[in-house]
């Protein structure tokens, strides 16, 4: 089921913010529940986690940025997961989790934001095509997933900071028919993303909250 993201705006009666704040909530319970009751429950919208148990196999190999509930829940379903994540506590609370749960198959890696950060000669020409200047404190964050060979991973997800950068250099990285995912995907900073991916056959999921959306790499059969 997609329900329309319902978006409150500064100018809204009180009568309607107060209406739409109470509806979010009610359509954000579902997932609050299931990940207070399991912590291997990533903070996707619903209908894309089933779609993704669906999809994901023992043997795939994956990649994201933005780390937590959902490296538990990748680690459990693949075979290696690179993680990587930029805030210094919450890196320490999930390699604590990890642990554990004596997850072995994941790469945790930590990338602060670093002033003198310096970009990868192997970014794609598209991002400046685009006039796209990503921020310089992130650069090594989201350059890497450039140390690792084209056509790497299975699936690749993006849900932590300098998100289009992020994307695009995970584009060659993917297998065939690898998976692309893009959450919160309905903000509009991220439209650019979609008229790069147009002839991506794409699923999107949305809760009345949020919105998650699932590129497919078209070499699949």
């Amino acid at each position: 089921m997609y329900i329309p993201v319902i978006r409150q705006y500064p100018k809204d009666p009180p009568l309607v913010h107060a209406a739409k704040w109470l509806a979010r909530g009610a359509l954000n319970l579902p997932v609050r529940l299931h990940m207070a009751m399991r912590q291997d429950y990533p903070w996707f919208v619903q209908d894309s986690v089933k779609w993704l148990q669906n999809f994901l196999r023992p043997h795939m190999h994956g990649f994201e940025w933005g780390s937590g509930h959902s490296t538990i829940f990748f680690a459990q379903r693949s075979a290696r997961l690179i993680s990587v994540e930029h805030k210094r506590k919450w890196f320490q609370k999930v390699s604590q989790k990890l642990a554990e749960r004596g997850l072995c198959n994941v790469a945790y890696l930590f990338r602060p934001p670093r002033a003198d950060s310096r970009p990868s000669q192997l970014r794609p020409t598209m991002l400046e095509e685009l006039n796209f200047k990503p921020k310089p404190e992130f650069a090594a964050y989201c350059d890497t997933i450039l140390d690792y060979p084209p056509e790497s991973f299975d699936f690749v997800s993006v849900d932590g900071r300098a998100r289009i950068e992020c994307a695009m250099n995970a584009l060659d990285r993917l297998k065939p028919g690898g998976v692309l995912i893009l959450d919160n995907s309905e903000r509009s900073k991220y439209k650019s993303l979609f008229v790069v991916l147009t002839a991506w056959p794409k699923a999107s999921f949305a809760n009345g909250v949020w919105e998650t959306t699932i590129f497919r790499e078209p070499g699949h059969s």
